[in-house]
């Protein structure tokens, strides 16, 4: 077996509508990101969980690139693991899409056997509201 570990790629996080790309450590968790990068304030001072609302309306969007060598190209199985992402999200590897999920209590295992290409490789994973989500349900 043979494993690449994509926590260890460089990780960058955006709003979506913005083109603003900033670091992100995963796994973590957004507020983090944007605490870090000097985006949001200290959540648990004075009222300052109040900004949390406003940004659980956006949408957000992570994106890393990891190389691959040529060995785990011609193995028989690939596959690529999220153990836990959030709720709602899109998964693209290589501009193809991968999957959509919409549990984060438990692993997701895809195949991606013809996805991934000795070299350098592209995953994004955009992250949708969840409040919006339930508004519209």
């Amino acid at each position: 077996m043979i494993k690449v570990n994509i926590n260890k790629a460089s990780w960058e996080f955006r709003q979506m509508e913005e083109d603003v790309w900033y670091k992100a450590q995963v796994p973590g968790s957004l507020f983090l990101d944007m605490q870090r990068n000097g985006l949001i304030k200290e959540p648990y001072y004075r009222f300052n969980e109040r900004q949390f609302a406003r940004l659980a309306e956006k949408d957000y969007e992570y994106r890393c690139s990891f190389y691959v060598e040529e060995e785990f190209t011609q193995k028989k199985k690939q596959n690529i693991v999220f153990e836990g992402i959030d709720t709602l999200s899109s998964i693209w590897l290589n501009n193809q899409k991968i999957s959509d999920t919409d549990n984060m209590h438990r692993t997701y295992r895809f195949a991606v056997n013809g996805l991934i290409k000795p070299g350098l490789n592209h995953l994004r994973i955009r992250l949708y509201s969840p409040m919006r989500y339930i508004r519209e349900q």
